[in-house]
């Protein structure tokens, strides 16, 4: 590929960077382009941030999508192509170019981005800690679905919302023969409805005879359940359990919601304090030693409240790093119950914390 367009505005150049020159008719080879979305707070009809049951505001981000995407096409770089609106906040470029590299991805630049320098220097950064695009999703869920027709809205859409809450997960195409390992996982939410493939169901409930939960539509287990939790019918199977819903799932905001909750807050890896209009995406080596966590503030200013993350594994250290101070510096991390706890400064688009354990 072609480097990326120089500091002249009408194109970029960095040595140590390549640049994303697309066409639908010219996408190269180990990459897969997906139409993304502006990565931005919502706005409600009569002004403000449009907020949910929840009271956290609703955003419009594109970590889930390369998430599937990265399921889907595994081995190959996901490219975000998305144009800004008419009138973009200032720092939203540099959100959507952060965004997609917090994922392992990219973001297909627009022909003229403002405060260019910004934006390459970002760039610059996640090339130099270019090892985090390959470390894996700490997760204690996953969630399962081929991802289309009559499953498309419901399953994207909990991917979506699991995100805000936080709720790590890890994804699995359901039409795959091949998955990720399962180790590690908790519980595995299956969400497609209809038929189930013989050897899909047998390969689902070895999963939960195994020890873990296995939450699953209604249908796919038919006798009648001896024991209930949150209104799903538990059907006990080896030393794990199966999760039936009492009727159809419709709204994805309570299958995410109930996903959590079933699967218990004692399961979670990790926590976010006074997040605010913040998503997270927290990764961790393969030798398990090193991780890192991205924040990203879709409110484009500092959090009103002083924001903390949580972890559930004891991590001994911890670097972090801001558009302010790409070197990093060192930060403090408290024991706690749960685990360890951080504290952070405010920062108004992106922060990332290197653990150490």
């Amino acid at each position: 590929m072609p480097d990326y367009p120089s500091r002249d505005p009408a194109a970029f150049r960095s040595e140590r960077l390549r640049f994303i020159v697309w066409s639908e008719r010219e996408t190269p080879e180990g990459v897969t382009v997906r139409r993304g979305q502006w990565p931005q707070v919502r706005n409600a009809r009569e002004g403000g941030a449009d907020a949910g049951p929840t009271g956290k505001p609703w955003i419009h981000s594109n970590g889930w999508a390369i998430q599937l995407a990265q399921a889907q096409e595994p081995g190959k770089t996901v490219w975000l192509a998305h144009e800004p609106p008419e009138s973009p906040r200032p720092g939203s470029f540099l959100l959507a170019a952060i965004e997609a590299e917090a994922y392992g991805g990219r973001w297909i630049l627009p022909a003229r981005v403002p405060a260019a320098e910004n934006v390459i220097a970002a760039l610059e950064f996640f090339e130099e800690h270019a090892a985090w695009r390959n470390w894996r999703t700490v997760a204690a869920v996953g969630v399962m679905s081929d991802f289309k027709g009559a499953n498309l809205f419901l399953s994207t859409e909990v991917l979506n919302l699991a995100s805000r809450r936080p709720l790590p997960y890890l994804v699995f195409d359901s039409a795959r023969q091949q998955w990720p390992s399962l180790a590690g996982l908790r519980a595995l939410a299956y969400l497609d409805s209809g038929s189930v493939p013989g050897d899909l169901r047998a390969r689902l409930m070895t999963f939960a005879a195994s020890g873990r939960l296995l939450i699953a539509p209604g249908g796919f287990i038919t006798s009648v359940s001896g024991s209930s939790r949150l209104g799903y019918n538990i059907h006990a199977t080896g030393k794990g359990e199966v999760a039936i819903p009492p009727r159809k799932w419709v709204d994805p905001f309570l299958v995410a919601n109930d996903i959590h909750l079933l699967v218990g807050r004692e399961a979670d890896v990790l926590r976010l304090y006074n997040a605010g209009s913040m998503n997270c995406h927290y990764t961790q080596s393969p030798d398990g030693k090193r991780a890192v966590v991205h924040l990203l503030n879709y409110g484009l200013r500092a959090a009103a409240h002083a924001v903390t993350v949580a972890l559930a594994q004891p991590y001994r250290s911890a670097r972090l790093f801001t558009l302010d101070a790409p070197k990093g510096v060192a930060i403090d991390v408290a024991a706690t119950r749960f685990g360890v706890e951080i504290g952070l400064p405010e920062f108004a688009v992106y922060a990332a914390i290197e653990l150490e354990s």
